[in-house]
Formats: C-alpha cells, sequence, structure tokens
C-alpha cells in the first residue's frame, strides 16, 4: 500500500510517482534568495499601473507613486491581472480569474503523507511538513472578493467521504486567489506583435507551477534568439 498509515473510503486511484509539490512559501524563499545572488532587483510594494511599449525603442513602467522604470524588454507575468494591465499599453488580452480557495493547517494525526487529487469534489490535499494545505473550486465571478461559505463547507465536508478519519472544522483563516484563465484554455507566451518590447507569460490557469520551467525556457529563447512561439499559445492568436 502507498500510503499504510491512511484510511480511505474509495474504489480505487491512480498513482502518479512522477508528481511533485513543494510550500509555495518555502520556494519562493528560496526563488529570492537565488536571484538576488544573482544580481536581481526587488522593488517592494510597487504597484504598476502603466506599461508604455515603445517598440524596438524598449518599454517604460509607471508606479502608482509616479516612478518610472526604463527597460529594453519587459516579461510580463502578473497572472490574472494581466489583462488589466495591458490594456494601458494598448493592447487587448482577454483574461478571467478563476477563483479558488485553500486552507493550511496543522496536518491532522490521521493525515495523508502523499498528495491527493479528490476528482468528484474537485478538491486538492497537499501536505507540506507538518501541514496540510486544503485546496478546492474554480469560480468565473470576475474580480469578487466574497468568500461563499457554500463553497468552503463543501470542500470540508468532501473530505471524510474519501478519507474518514479526516474531520476538519473550518478554519479561522481562508485565503482566495485568482487563476488566470484564457478564453481558450491556453496560455499566453510570447509578443503580441514581432517588434513589442513586452513578453508575455501569463494565462496558465491551474497549471502555473507545472508549466512555469517550460515557460522560463520559452521566455530566454524569444530573448536571446528570438524564437518563434508556436501559434497555439501565442499572444498574437487572438
Amino acid at each position: 500500500m502507498i500510503d499504510p498509515g491512511t484510511t480511505f473510503a474509495v474504489r480505487g486511484g491512480v498513482h502518479y510517482p512522477g508528481d511533485a509539490t513543494f510550500p509555495p512559501d518555502v520556494f519562493m524563499q528560496q526563488m529570492i534568495k537565488v536571484l538576488k545572488d544573482h544580481g536581481a532587483e526587488f522593488l517592494g510594494e510597487t504597484e504598476i499601473i502603466v506599461i508604455n511599449d515603445l517598440g524596438k525603442e524598449g518599454c517604460e513602467l509607471k508606479s502608482k507613486d509616479g516612478h518610472i522604470v526604463k527597460a529594453k524588454q519587459v516579461v510580463l507575468a502578473t497572472g490574472a491581472w494581466s489583462g488589466r494591465i495591458m490594456k494601458t499599453a494598448r493592447f487587448n488580452l482577454p483574461m478571467q480569474g478563476g477563483k479558488g480557495y485553500s486552507m493550511t493547517i496543522p496536518r491532522p494525526d490521521a493525515s495523508l503523507s502523499i498528495p491527493s487529487l479528490l476528482h468528484e469534489a474537485r478538491v486538492s490535499l497537499t501536505p507540506m511538513g507538518n501541514r496540510l494545505r486544503i485546496g478546492g473550486t474554480l469560480e468565473i465571478t470576475g474580480w469578487d472578493k466574497k468568500i461563499r461559505e457554500e463553497k468552503i463547507k463543501w470542500i470540508l465536508e468532501s473530505l471524510p467521504r474519501y478519507y474518514p478519519e479526516l474531520k476538519v472544522d473550518r478554519p479561522e483563516q481562508i485565503w482566495y486567489g485568482y487563476r488566470p484563465c484564457t478564453p481558450d484554455g491556453m496560455p499566453y507566451i510570447g509578443k503580441m506583435k514581432p517588434d513589442s518590447s513586452i513578453i508575455i507569460a501569463t494565462g496558465h490557469s491551474m497549471m502555473g507551477v507545472s508549466l512555469a520551467p517550460a515557460t522560463g525556457r520559452l521566455v530566454r529563447n524569444i530573448i536571446t534568439k528570438d524564437a518563434v512561439i508556436p501559434s497555439v499559445i501565442s499572444p498574437e492568436r487572438i
């Protein structure tokens, strides 16, 4: 048995031994350190409100406090907010935020030791050391900030249907975020037009972490080799 310390109430499942997970907070801390060690500079608490594409002359970014940053090329990877910021560059980038919820709790003694996707319930369980992350749902509701209690109840009540010993009370803290969804379900990777100084890398919906390495390589090839991107993912397809 793959997870001998866990009691199941299912007929069967599929194990994907190649799948991997990691705590996102730990990953981000490590990435920030690596990037700083390589000379990257971070501008914290800086909201970009305008992006001006100057073509072959470069790009200008204007922050809310009036600060202007100029660059030869800009990689836009702002998730569900990408469509909004691209409007200031006079580009139409259809994008919709798909809201999902997650809860991170101390890991119960009866909790599973490997990640699990509860297919029918559309719920994910991810052990992260001494913590357990519970996530689920995808709401196409615009920029609605409301936490729908019926959704949280559904997520929590689905757990013992699969794991009878896993009964979780509603946590005090509920997190939600917007997944960047495109009309055709494919990401946007590349330039809006050949002479643009903006390289777009967004629209990965629920697969952002999984597709990040491949996306990073494509962006690198655009910058260093002026690579041609397949039309199925190019922003020029819209």
